[in-house]
C-alpha cells in the first residue's frame, strides 16, 4: 500500500473513531472510544513525523517547509489535548465540547495534509513497508 493511501485510510479511520464517541452517551463505551482514538492518534502521528514529513523536507521547498513544520505544530497541539485523556471524565458536562475541540483540530489537520502537503509528498508511491510506515 502506498503511504499516502495509508494515511489516508488512517485519517478516514480517525474521523470515524470521532462520529462513533460523538453517537455514544454511554460512559464506558466513550472511554473505551476515548482510549481507542488516543491509540490511533499517536500512531497516526508518529508515521506522519517519522515518514512523512521528513520525506516532505527533504524536497527543500520553503511553501512546503512552511507546511510541515505547521503540522507538526498541530501535532503538539492534539498532543497536549489527548494527555489529558486519562483523566477526563466521560459523564463529564465538558467532555462533548472537549472532544468537538480534539476533532476540529483533526479534521483541519486532515484536510490541508490531504489538500497540499499529500499532492506534494516526494516519490512516496513505494510502498510503505518500503519506507518503514508498517512499524509502530
Amino acid at each position: 500500500m502506498k503511504l499516502t493511501e495509508l494515511l489516508r485510510e488512517q485519517h478516514r479511520d480517525l474521523l470515524e473513531l470521532f462520529a462513533r464517541l460523538e453517537c455514544t452517551e454511554d460512559p464506558n463505551e466513550r472511554r473505551r472510544l476515548l482510549d481507542e482514538l488516543v491509540d490511533a492518534l499517536q500512531t497516526h502521528a508518529d508515521m506522519e513525523t517519522r515518514v512523512l514529513y521528513p520525506a516532505i523536507r527533504a524536497r527543500g521547498v520553503t511553501d512546503l517547509d512552511a507546511l510541515v513544520l505547521e503540522a507538526i505544530e498541530e501535532h503538539h497541539v492534539v498532543e497536549l489535548l489527548i494527555a489529558e485523556a486519562p483523566e477526563l471524565d466521560p459523564e463529564a458536562e465538558s467532555f462533548p465540547a472537549k472532544m468537538a475541540v480534539l476533532r476540529k483540530l483533526v479534521e483541519r489537520h486532515v484536510d490541508q495534509e490531504e489538500a497540499l502537503l499529500f499532492e506534494a509528498a516526494p516519490a512516496l508511491d513505494a510502498d510503505a513497508r518500503a519506507e518503514g510506515a508498517d512499524r509502530p
